[in-house]
């Protein structure tokens, strides 16, 4: 499967339709919207801008040594009180039918 796929379409009157699919390994919705503009602009100025620059930097994802957590990460935050629908489902075994 191709990585991108873009199909023009014209028609009679003089517009056109575009059409595109974008394998997500690739990049997400705003990575597409990000290429869609740069697209756009190097069709309409004839040289390539883009905007943000991309950053080619591997090192900016580097791992820290030690591992720090800067951001509070709610989902993973021990649930103190609950309702007692909550706690009887965490207490019980669930069973589950195929």
């Amino acid at each position: 499967m191709p990585l991108v796929i873009a199909q023009v379409t014209l028609f009679g009157c003089g517009s056109f339709s575009l059409g595109l699919r974008l394998c997500q390994c690739i990049c997400d919705g705003l990575g597409a919207m990000q290429f869609l503009g740069a697209w756009a602009a190097k069709a309409k100025v004839g040289a390539l801008v883009t905007n943000p620059q991309p950053c080619w930097d591997r090192e900016f994802f580097q791992l820290r040594d030690p591992p720090m957590i800067k951001y509070p990460h709610s989902e993973f935050m021990r649930v103190e009180e609950g309702s007692s629908l909550t706690m009887s489902l965490w207490k019980s075994k669930p069973v589950q039918k195929c």
